[in-house]
């Protein structure tokens, strides 16, 4: 720290203000220690500024979970850094395996680092040990199961809830005879879920066969070993309920092995990778690890910013998941790179949309809305804060519409506007909007709070008829927007600001189909403004910005229609196309 403060000339006082990130110090003297610890190459110390902080905070927490190379831990793990990451704190993790002793070795080697707070998956029987922890000052809040011997902080699944309704789908199909492989019984919630499948079996008067209940089955070949064995006896079952996700994995390899997999129905609690790629898809009860690991961590720091109400407890409830066509566009979606943490499963089918194409590859489309996910979006789905690292919210079409969708969209743009950059897609769809009065109205309200609204000149001729697309693009600017864009088809777009406007023509191309074209001109835009460092709310772009943001989006449009169906060009593709 001295060398830096000689190298910046100031006081090593003033490096330490800059570097703890204390206030106090002009932007001028802070540019030139940061640039100062740059030359140098300094170092920060955290666990030295921990110590001289006066309220003794390392700006740390421990996770202990059971394994971190499970699906289910490692959302869990996520969900609690994508929340500790907004307080600038750091997030420790480990596994336990199951071991009362280790989980008591990395507890203690957690304390040691002066954690502010612990997250724990127990594997312990006995808690009463971290009571001096808690003394000590130490928030601790506990996840997936319950602690034994102390009174903490929880959040949990709905374990009994979520079996009964996955045994109750097999029943309403017909099955009585219900095999269960459940985990180790010494675990919390192995133990809830295996009461769950008895209480189901006894609500529809069903008696239970202790020759098609394994207990104690942990890991994947454990699962696969007892499968074998119950469908050698005389008299197999039809239906087989799995209580984890690894125990799941390991049945459907075993109803694979005997051919049976498209013979017996199997449910799984757990979703598990892939469910939907294997033939038939797996029926999941599924947990929601991203939900519980950000409750426990908002509940955790509550704690560290002093509550000290009575301990909390909460409860995610689990959804029934047989939805193939939805689970296999979540996994495109993931291995295009795409981070579903905000996604959220329910019972119902995906919507669909089925194009129809015409002569000139223009598409009309019909929706299928009744009874499917899109519209039951509700504000509980919604995270109180959201990640620093979304920048931006784009939203339309559907989401316009449909209720109680509508209305969640709408406060979380009235929440976020002035945060992020909002881009506004009307897309508008005049045989799905039963008030137009009311949707006239939202939409208004949601112009209004974005920086950018992008539209097709049709959608202008519907949003204000009579006017041309460049009065009407006039109109929408005059309510606060930054940035309005109509999109104009093979002639390119249009763009303007309160100081210009750019015309751009599209590439021209052989159009197979327009589907997808203008989502895809949106998320060229967008990825333009990532790129270059433009993805704030109160974006301000220069003439000659906006022109290569509307080219490179254009592209992206033009090479979307040169083939058939919603596939947007890959940023290599853009890249060879450009050079």
């Amino acid at each position: 720290m001295r060398e830096v403060a000689a190298a910046a000339r100031v006081s090593i006082k003033t490096v330490s203000r800059v570097v703890n990130g204390e206030p106090g110090v002009t932007p001028r003297l802070s540019a030139r220690v940061t640039a100062a610890v740059e030359r140098v190459g300094y170092r920060h110390n955290l666990t030295a500024s921990s110590l001289r902080r006066t309220d003794g905070r390392s700006s740390t927490i421990g996770v202990l979970l059971e394994d971190l190379a499970n699906p289910f831990s490692s959302a869990l793990a996520r969900s609690i850094e994508d929340v500790a990451s907004e307080r600038g704190v750091l997030v420790l993790a480990a596994s336990s395996d199951e071991d009362a002793n280790r989980e008591r070795e990395l507890v203690a080697a957690f304390a040691s680092r002066r954690v502010d707070g612990l997250i724990i998956v127990p594997a312990s029987h006995d808690h009463s040990y971290l009571l001096s922890e808690r003394r000590a000052g130490t928030a601790i809040v506990f996840v997936d199961r319950p602690p034994a011997f102390l009174d903490a902080d929880t959040v949990l699944t709905d374990n009994v809830a979520g079996v009964r309704r996955g045994v109750r789908h097999l029943v309403n199909h017909g099955h009585r005879r219900i095999a269960y492989l459940g985990d180790l019984q010494t675990i919390a919630t192995a133990s809830m879920r295996y009461e769950g499948y008895l209480e189901e079996l006894a609500a529809n008067n069903l008696d239970v066969d202790d020759k098609i209940v394994h207990l104690d089955r942990h890991g994947i070949e454990s699962a696969e070993v007892a499968t074998i064995g119950l469908f050698s006896g005389k008299r197999p079952p039809t239906a087989l309920f799995t209580g984890q996700n690894l125990i799941t994995i390991g049945a459907f390899r075993a109803l694979r092995k005997l051919a049976l997999h498209n013979e017996v129905a199997l449910v799984g609690f757990d979703d598990i990778l892939l469910a939907d790629l294997l033939e038939p898809g797996i029926t999941v009860i599924a947990q929601d690890p991203s939900a519980i690991g950000r409750a426990a961590a908002e509940l955790l720091f509550r704690r560290l910013d002093g509550d000290h109400s009575p301990s909390a407890h909460h409860v995610v409830p689990t959804r029934l998941i047989n939805d193939a066509l939805g689970r296999r566009l979540a996994e495109l979606l993931a291995a295009d790179g795409a981070s579903l943490a905000m996604a959220s499963y329910g019972p119902e089918p995906t919507t669909i949309a089925v194009a129809e194409v015409d002569g000139a590859g223009l598409a009309e489309y019909e929706f299928f809305v009744d009874g499917t996910s899109a519209p039951n979006l509700t504000p509980a789905m919604v995270p109180d804060q959201l990640a620093p690292e979304i920048r931006a919210i784009h939203l339309g079409t559907l989401g316009l519409v449909l209720e109680p969708m509508a209305s969640t969209l709408a406060e979380l743009v009235r929440r976020e506007g002035g945060k992020r950059l909002v881009m506004l897609d009307p897309n508008v769809r005049p045989a799905l909007v039963n008030d137009e009065v009311e949707y006239r109205e939202r939409l208004d309200g949601l112009i209004a709070q974005s920086a950018i609204v992008k539209a097709s000149e049709t959608d202008f001729g519907w949003l204000h008829p009579g006017l041309g697309y460049k009065a009407a693009a006039d109109r929408v600017l005059k309510a606060g927007v930054r940035l309005v864009i109509v999109t104009l088809g093979a002639q390119g777009a249009y763009a303007t600001t309160d100081h210009f406007h750019v015309d751009v023509p599209a590439p021209p191309v052989e159009v197979v189909d327009t589907i997808g074209a203008g989502d895809a001109f949106s998320a060229a835009f967008l990825a333009w403004l990532y790129d270059h460092h433009d993805l704030q709310a109160d974006i301000r772009l220069e003439p000659h910005e906006l022109r290569s943001a509307l080219e490179f989006a254009c592209l992206a449009a033009s090479l979307t229609c040169a083939r058939a169906g919603a596939e947007p060009p890959t940023r290599a593709e853009l890249e060879r196309a450009i050079s």
